[in-house]
């Protein structure tokens, strides 16, 4: 029996997600730099992460998502989502929508890196 390297565990795994494993393991951090600001009630709003999560080029089509921004954060998570297009876009960018509206007028969103077209660019469209 051939016992396989962890970077191609790695790379196994990264095909679950539809991507290389580079790119999985730099979400992977990004995801956890965000889930502690959450859980430590950190503010996400005009903050500049200093763990970017890397893109493939052909997903880094705004000028914003060179930022460090919650929106190139919110992309990264779609991209992680890509298995669960349904869920990610009635759990997450529904209610992302609704809180952008009640609060539009007191929020800048170009603060955060979100193009003006963000609700298309986060939604994941149907096959």
């Amino acid at each position: 029996m051939r016992i396989k390297s962890p970077k191609t565990y790695a790379e196994l795994i990264a095909r679950e997600f539809n991507t290389d494993y580079t790119y999985l393991e730099s979400w992977l951090h990004s995801s956890t730099v965000l889930r502690n600001l959450c859980a430590h009630h950190g503010r996400l709003y005009n903050i500049r992460f200093h763990q970017n999560p890397k893109l493939p080029r052909e997903y880094a089509r705004h000028a914003d998502m060179n930022m460090g921004c919650l929106f190139k954060q919110l992309y990264m998570l779609k991209l992680l989502f890509s298995n669960y297009r349904d869920e990610w876009n009635n759990s997450t960018v529904l209610p992302l929508s609704a809180l952008m509206e009640k609060h539009g007028a007191f929020l800048d969103s170009r603060t955060m890196g979100f193009p003006t077209d963000w609700k298309n660019v986060l939604t994941w469209i149907k096959d």
